[in-house]
């Protein structure tokens, strides 16, 4: 009886982990057609989205952003563990347990 059990929630990992690679694609063409403020564009060096709460996007948004650049800027993926962490980001994905 333990098998099957594992086998289905094996496919509801598999499941959720193709929700939030969607999801990561979605925030990836989100940064590329939203006009950002061209004052703080300017002033930065790399274009920061940082991460709160509990990560459900795993390595999805890194491998998406390796090599992508949002408005001629490289992209760095922070995990913050407090707010005072995402003072630098453009763009913040607060993410929650879903229960």
């Amino acid at each position: 009886m333990v098998a099957p059990m594992l086998i289905l929630m094996s496919g509801s990992l598999q499941a959720q982990s193709k929700e939030y690679l969607v999801k990561a694609v979605l925030i990836e063409k989100f940064t590329k057609y939203t006009t950002w403020p061209k004052a703080h564009v300017n002033k930065q060096k790399e274009f920061t989205i940082g991460v709160y709460g509990d990560n459900p996007f795993g390595n999805a948004l890194n491998q998406l952003f390796i090599n992508q650049q949002v408005h001629n800027m490289p992209v760095k993926i922070v995990r913050a563990k407090s707010f005072k962490d995402l003072s630098d980001c453009q763009l913040i994905l607060y993410c929650q347990k879903q229960t």
